[in-house]
């Protein structure tokens, strides 16, 4: 025996509601897990020996096409920060322009927190590569500022 046609879209609409109900809770626990995450990055990247301020900017990853991400580790908080490029054509061709609009991730929308996490091997690769230029530029100081000392007699410790 059939249902009545009523009957049926009331069974319909209350699976639907729980299948809503379902998708939404687990939306909220995988939010609040990437948030966690994302706050432990931070936090370790501001307790880094060493770190450096950095920026990188990847191909948007929902509209690669008309828009780019940027990613910076800020150094006056030591947190993570973003910004959208957006495409702009013109007569000489097409442009990225920059602005100055940098917003914390750890309060921005889904879109950009995922952007963040597709972002993140870049910005460690370049921070490395950051750091590695600081400390070659560092090694240049310290044997010019030694050369300089010797020549008016100052002594220094080796190493230091």
């Amino acid at each position: 025996m059939a249902m009545p046609p009523e009957d049926a879209q009331t069974a319909q609409d209350q699976f639907r509601r729980t299948q809503l109900e379902r998708g939404g809770a687990e939306i909220e626990t995988l939010t609040a897990a990437l948030n966690d995450r994302i706050q432990k990055l931070e936090s370790w990247l501001a307790e880094l020996p060493g770190r450096v301020e950095t920026k990188v900017t990847i191909p948007d990853p929902d509209d690669p096409e008309n828009y780019k991400f940027s990613l910076r580790l800020k150094r006056s908080t030591w947190a993570l920060h973003y910004q959208y490029l957006e495409r702009t054509t013109t007569p000489q061709g097409i442009l990225w322009p920059t602005t100055n609009d940098w917003r914390a991730v750890r309060s921005a929308g889904l879109d950009a927190k995922m952007a963040t996490v597709e972002a993140f091997p870049a910005l460690l690769a370049r921070m490395q590569e950051a750091q590695e230029n600081l400390v070659a530029r560092l090694r240049e100081a310290n044997t010019k500022f030694d050369r300089h000392a010797d020549a008016v007699g100052l002594t220094h410790e080796e190493g230091a």
